[in-house]
């Protein structure tokens, strides 16, 4: 028998069962040789037991005794036992006895501690060696590993044996009689060298193959005849296309032959020599096209997944056509191939581009298309008459244009419609006509007849345009450009073309009017505090009170964010400008409710009279605006008559801006400082911070008027911005001479909160030198006013930063007591209008005494302002006020001139 197989089956068959031998004989090995390893251990440890129990005991009482002899006769009793190899005894004295030798591998330790008499006495240590234990396991465990591993090799082999003459021989010559197959040689029966039929799987695999040549031998001859049935059709095929001028390829993709038929090279004007391949078609699509057809022919070659596609090929004479290319997967027998068609559709795609524009065209203009046969019956609409008029084509056909009639044109003007088409074959004219859902709309419409060559009316046709957006465009226009889109009132440019339409009634009349320009106070700092939404109602709701208390005949329009003007006709003494005017202040005076939200506001109101003040519309706008600027100048909520004063007042007005523009650029505004003395101790512990202007081409102005000024225009962040930067460069440099800390003052007006042009004070204190604590904010009452600003941030940042917060001019406002509750209030400045008559009016005296105490109740440090006399300041010691400032102790100086009296006051 050869050991060693031939046959891969063969060899693959004794290296498995070798394999799996072996690894059994080894688990099992392993198995035997841990077996007797646990003997040894517990043979080993029945000897220790024997130690423990026989040795123990007598050792005790030896050491105890103390006797030397019986000790090492015991100890020699110990090491002669199986194994134990050395003994040690240790009393607890420090004697130590010894017996046998110790050897330094594979040792055994155990430990015994001895009593006498419940005493322990000493500790025996007792080793084992393990050596002889480890030889005996090893010869055994190659024993037992040589005897299984040659018990599996004889099983392997024998195992091998069998199936080798049972199985694999005959499955080596069922191989072979497979491989010597041929269809064209005569029939071979299979047949195995088997002693008898066993009629087990062996032998009906022999069946089966003997059965399946048999059919093998069949199916050829099927496949012949169907093949000659093949060369036929193809015969036909070829005529067929001829005719057809369609051309075929097929592609194999077993060897990826191509063919092309004879067809498919005259319509891409290929040579019949030309080497077929399908990289050869591809290079002719044009690249417009190639990565639709290479996706077409990926898909069809990876998936199977037929294309019916339109695409363009460039010939080699240059030309492009057009093809219609159909490709699928053929299944066959052997397998399958990939065949397709094409034929040359330039022409008819040409024809249909042409078409497919005209229709493309028709169907996507933005205007309307009816068009009508000859006896004006409607056979044909695009799709924006039905997006204008709602009307499909299956509601019209049959129908004549005239199911659109609006009404609105009479028969005049279809008479003249239908002269100009028929004399001149055209018309065009803007036209009403109704939609579908009854609606009115405009259109431009055209009007054109196409006729035949003897000039015979064969269809109408009508271009239209729904023009209704445009109309509405033109009348929003016209609205925006004459009315407020918020409230629907006029606006300044139809305001003017009333006026003056009133000055010339007024005028052919005989007759008096007046022109009352009105402006909301303090409505920016609402809009800004509440929000735009709030403020946009606020208006709203003051024009409806504004139109409940004026004439039908009177005209009020919105010029402006919070301004209005009203015109009032012939005025009488019964219905006067003051009448009206007392009317638009009063329909103020009751709060607004706008959502939960509680506002309060009042007007300045200006009045110009026609004939006296101008008779042109611009004349008495402006002299009316100039009144109302007055107005808001002597305080707010009022109204006042134009004078020829105001007129020089607003050229003054101009004059400052103008200058003021000049003088924030050059840096002409300067900072003074007035002390604040310490009623107790006469010393200067703040100073007031107060701006001062000397202009280039105006000389010293006031601060009155150019603060007045910078208010009007909206300068007055910028002003404040820098007396305020100037202000935190002085304390510095005042506390660096005196060594000392003093506080400045520094004002903030209501739109100084609001403004974002300029650095916030609490970001100005922070890039400078000064710490918070050396400034203090001086707010008027009026900020009181605006109860967004409880909340305002700026505010608190500037308290939380250690900035002291003080109001100004107290009691000369809208004292409050909520306000001074909900503000981080430090500080009360008392005005100078109650010191003036306090050493002879006695209210002043005790209102002061009262403002005093209620700054002493709620803990606030208080200024009085405007200390002149030595009377005037013993009255306010008496009442113990904490500072005071005024012309009795020093006017306001600038900061170099203090800088000097400091320096000589601190060297003399």
């Amino acid at each position: 028998m050869n050991i060693f197989p031939s046959s891969p089956l063969g060899r693959k068959l004794l290296y498995a069962i070798l394999l799996f031998s072996g690894v059994f004989a080894l688990i099992s090995s392993f198995l035997l040789i841990c077996h007797d390893y646990k003997q040894n251990i517990k043979q080993l440890n029945a000897r220790f037991d024997i130690v423990q129990k026989s040795y123990l005991p007598a050792l005790g009482n030896s050491v105890w005794d103390f006797d030397d002899q019986l000790i090492n006769h015991q100890l020699n009793g110990i090491i002669h036992l199986p194994d134990i190899q050395y003994a040690r005894l240790q009393s607890n004295l420090g004697t130590t006895w010894y017996a046998g030798e110790l050897s330094l591998t594979y040792q055994e330790k155990k430990q015994f501690e001895l009593f006498h008499d419940d005493e322990q006495v000493a500790t025996l240590t007792v080793i084992a060696n393990m050596g002889s234990i480890y030889s005996d396991l090893v010869s055994k465990a190659i024993l037992i590993l040589l005897m299984q591993l040659t018990q599996t090799v004889l099983i392997g082999l024998v195992i091998y044996w069998l199936v080798n003459q049972l199985i694999t021989r005959h499955v080596v010559k069922i191989t072979d009689f497979a491989e010597r197959q041929n269809f064209s040689a005569p029939i071979d029966t299979l047949s195995l060298d088997r002693n008898r039929s066993c009629n087990d799987e062996i032998d009906r695999l022999v069946q089966t193959l003997n059965t399946m040549q048999q059919r093998f031998r069949r199916d050829l001859l099927t496949i012949e005849q169907q093949q000659t049935k093949l060369y036929n059709n193809i015969a036909q095929l070829k005529n067929a296309e001829q005719l057809a001028q369609l051309g075929w390829w097929r592609l194999d993709p077993t060897d990826n032959t191509v063919f092309w038929s004879k067809e498919w090279h005259k319509i891409l004007s290929m040579s019949a020599k030309a080497t077929a391949s399908h990289q050869a078609f591809m290079d002719l699509i044009i690249d417009e096209d190639a990565e639709q057809m290479s996706v077409a022919f990926d898909t069809l070659f990876q998936q199977h997944q037929s294309f019916n596609l339109e695409h363009r090929v460039r010939l080699a004479t240059g030309e492009e056509i057009w093809l219609h290319h159909v490709a699928q997967v053929s299944h066959h027998e052997d397998g399958y191939f990939f065949i397709g068609t094409i034929q040359d559709i330039t022409l008819r795609k040409r024809n249909n581009l042409q078409l497919e524009l005209v229709l493309r065209v028709f169907e996507n203009m933005n205007e309307a298309v009816l068009i009508t046969d000859g006896q004006q019956k409607i056979v044909k609409i695009n799709r924006a008459f039905t997006d204008i008029t709602g009307y499909e084509l299956s509601d019209l056909h049959g129908s004549t244009p005239s199911i659109l009639n609006s009404g609105r044109q009479n028969a005049e003007f279809y008479e003249k419609m239908w002269a100009s088409i028929q004399e001149q074959g055209h018309w065009h004219g803007e036209m009403w006509n109704r939609r579908k859902n009854g609606e009115v709309f405009p259109e431009w419409l055209k009007i054109a007849t196409i006729c035949d060559e003897n000039n015979k009316v064969l269809y109408y046709y009508s271009i239209f345009s729904d023009i209704s957006e445009k109309k509405r465009t033109q009348e929003l226009m016209r609205f925006q450009a004459n009315f407020d889109h918020l409230t629907g009132l006029p606006n300044r440019t139809l305001v003017f073309e009333r006026l003056t339409n009133s000055v010339k009634l007024a005028k052919r009349a005989n007759q008096e009017m007046a022109v009352l320009y009105i402006d909301l106070d303090m409505f920016k700092l609402i809009n800004d505090s509440k929000g735009h939404l709030v403020g946009d109602e606020l208006i709203k709701q003051v024009a409806d009170r504004f139109k409940s208390v004026i004439r039908s005949s009177d005209i009020l329009a919105r010029v402006g964010g919070d301004e209005f003007v009203i015109i009032a006709n012939a005025i009488t003494p019964e219905y006067s400008a003051e009448l009206v005017a007392d009317k638009l202040q009063a329909v103020l005076k009751a709060p607004f409710m706008i959502g939960n939200e509680r506002l309060h506001t009042s007007s300045s109101l200006g009045i110009a009279l026609y004939p006296f003040d101008g008779i042109e519309a611009g004349t008495l706008l402006l002299k009316s605006e100039q009144a109302m600027y007055q107005a808001k100048e002597l305080g707010r909520q009022k109204s006042h008559f134009y004078t020829d004063t105001m007129q020089q007042a607003a050229k003054r007005r101009q004059l400052v801006k103008e200058a003021m523009l000049y003088g924030l650029e050059q840096d002409e505004f300067d900072v003074q400082l007035q002390p604040i003395v310490c009623v107790a101790s006469n010393k200067v512990t703040k100073y007031e911070s107060l701006a001062r202007w000397n202009s280039k081409t105006l000389g010293q102005v006031a601060p009155i008027e150019f603060i007045a000024a910078a208010e009007y225009f909206g300068l007055i962040d910028k002003v404040g911005f820098l007396v305020a930067q100037k202000a935190l460069i002085a304390i510095e440099q005042i506390n660096t001479a005196t060594h000392q800390v003093a506080q400045v003052a520094i004002n903030r007006s209501i739109k100084e909160f609001s403004s974002t042009q300029v650095m916030p004070l609490s970001e100005l204190i922070k890039q400078s030198n000064v710490p918070p604590s050396w400034v203090i904010l001086e707010l008027t009452e009026s900020v009181l006013m605006i109860e967004q600003l409880t909340n305002n941030h700026e505010i608190f940042l500037l308290r939380d930063m250690g900035v002291k917060i003080a109001i100004d001019d107290f009691g000369t406002g809208y004292s409050s007591l909520s306000y001074l509750s909900k503000f981080p209030v430090d500080m009360l400045k008392i005005d100078r209008s109650f010191i003036a008559n306090i050493e002879t009016d006695p209210s002043a005296r005790r209102l002061i005494d009262t403002i005093l105490k209620l700054a002493e109740g709620l803990d606030l440090e208080t200024v009085i302002e405007g200390i002149e006399t030595q009377a005037q300041l013993d009255f306010i010691t008496e009442l113990g006020a904490t500072y005071y400032q005024g012309y009795y102790f020093s006017k306001p100086k600038r900061v170099a001139t203090l800088l000097e009296e400091i320096t000589r006051s601190v060297s003399d």
